[in-house]
């Protein structure tokens, strides 16, 4: 009989707990691999298996891959730091036989050296860095929201090995920026009803698929608002994904911490509801007609946001969860073509890309009818 071992992981609060489920989110969970079973207990996740801590490091692995990756492609990459946060940062991974340079290009091997070295040396209990507590700004929907006594436990000290996975569930739970140190991060929903082999199988692959993508696009992420526009386009970065918690936030530099800037909960299978037009978007995207129009709808500068984009796409939105009728949105995204080319030649480009994409809609969902 094979003997099954245990680690226990403490979570931190709010986000640092959400960077430590991203991380192990990606173990390859079963009974022929070291780790069989993932369990959440309260403020712990226990990891169970025959060799728990080898298929922690493979997961690690995933994401220093990850991390070449886009510097393969001379993408900077690096663990974000306030001037504060270097000294916590520098201990912890001397600790664990990790020396991160100054230029931060070996951080993929940094990684992976904590993956080989995790929970096989002891390392002193830690405060967490900025990036794992940011201060919180304008927000009330989780991930992250604070009540209680959570904003007292985030100047308690937690085990080193919490403190080091959680920064690593940040760099591979992050999938670009957006304006002046402006992060995304994607954390897995922080609810029962999902197996650990669900996870791995739907959210670790349609994640590690939209890794590569992001690497092409230099890791630039289109924006995060208006919600419609960015609940359509993960659904479409995110196919096999039915909910997904995001939060974007200012990394820490110099003297400043970071900030939470938004946390959002989203429902991505309430667009692909009514499976046929649902189809007929992601037949229509094939040549990028909709996420062209999504992302001038989400650009974060406001000079090159376009108003027409941002109505389109919330038409859209509302077609797919059936607020608003197939025929109406077709007609107003044609009907708009004609009014920019009479009205506004600024528009126009956006119009045509509008009035091709209403011709795609509707010959796909008229032909499926």
């Amino acid at each position: 009989m094979v003997s099954v071992n245990q680690i226990e992981i403490k979570l931190p609060p709010t986000i640092a707990r959400g960077f430590i489920l991203a991380l192990v989110r990606h173990i390859d969970v079963g009974p022929q691999r070291g780790v069989e079973e993932i369990e959440l207990r309260g403020d712990s996740v226990i990891l169970k298996g025959r060799d728990p801590v080898g298929g922690l490091a493979d997961a690690i692995n995933l994401i220093a891959d990850y991390i070449a990756d886009q510097a393969g492609q001379d993408i900077g990459v690096r663990l974000p730091m306030s001037g504060n946060d270097k000294g916590i940062v520098s201990r912890i991974f001397q600790c664990y036989q990790a020396s991160l340079k100054d230029d931060q290009e070996n951080l993929a091997q940094v990684v992976r050296q904590i993956g080989s070295t995790i929970y096989k040396v002891k390392c002193d209990e830690s405060k967490l860095p900025s990036i794992l507590k940011p201060e919180m700004y304008e927000y009330t929907r989780i991930p992250g929201y604070l009540g209680g006594d959570s904003k007292r436990k985030f100047d308690e000290e937690y085990p080193a090995e919490s403190v080091v996975l959680a920064l690593i569930g940040y760099l591979g739970a992050r999938v670009g920026g957006y304006g002046e140190r402006r992060a995304v991060a994607l954390l897995p929903p922080d609810e029962g009803g999902y197996s650990a082999r669900y996870f791995f199988e739907r959210y670790s692959r349609s994640l590690r698929n939209m890794w590569g993508r992001q690497i092409k696009r230099r890791m630039r992420f289109p924006g995060i608002n208006p919600e419609p526009a960015l609940t359509i386009w993960l659904a479409l970065q995110l196919p096999e994904v039915d909910k997904i918690n995001l939060v974007s936030i200012r990394e820490p530099a110099g003297k400043e911490s970071a900030m939470l800037i938004s946390s959002l909960s989203l429902t991505l299978d309430s667009v692909k509801r009514y499976t046929d037009l649902w189809e007929c978007v992601v037949r229509a995207n094939e040549k990028g007609l909709v996420e062209m129009i999504l992302e001038r709808a989400l650009n974060p500068d406001p000079r090159r946001r376009s108003d027409l984009a941002v109505k389109a796409s919330v038409w859209l939105y509302e077609t797919l969860v059936g607020v608003r009728r197939f025929e109406e949105t077709v007609y107003m995204m044609s009907r708009d073509y004609v009014s920019a080319l009479l009205t506004n030649t600024e528009a126009g480009e956006d119009a045509r890309i509008l009035a091709m994409l209403a011709r795609s809609l509707y010959r796909c969902y008229s032909g499926r009818s």
